[in-house]
């Protein structure tokens, strides 16, 4: 604690900032959750896969989605650790 007023003030921002970063570290994390079943599924299906004609055919069928899908999962991280890196994590 600070008795100085205005270095109440700064450790009040501070603490602020952090709890602002915290729920959109939170926030953000809950879009990796909502799409991990995604990531799952073309997992799994990776897995079933019992030929190369099979492999291709998934790849092509699913390229576009699924590179959206990875940029916007790679971006949230990202975000994840600029925020953790300004609170000091």
């Amino acid at each position: 604690w600070y008795w100085n007023g205005t270095e109440m003030y700064r450790d009040d921002l501070r603490r602020a900032r952090e709890q602002i970063n915290d729920m959109s570290i939170a926030s953000i994390k809950k879009s990796l959750d909502d799409t991990d079943y995604k990531i799952m599924k073309f997992a799994e299906s990776l897995i079933e896969i019992n030929n190369l004609d099979d492999f291709f055919e998934l790849i092509l069928r699913t390229r576009d989605d699924f590179r959206d899908i990875v940029r916007q999962r790679s971006e949230w991280r990202r975000q994840i650790n600029e925020l953790e890196d300004k609170n000091g994590v």
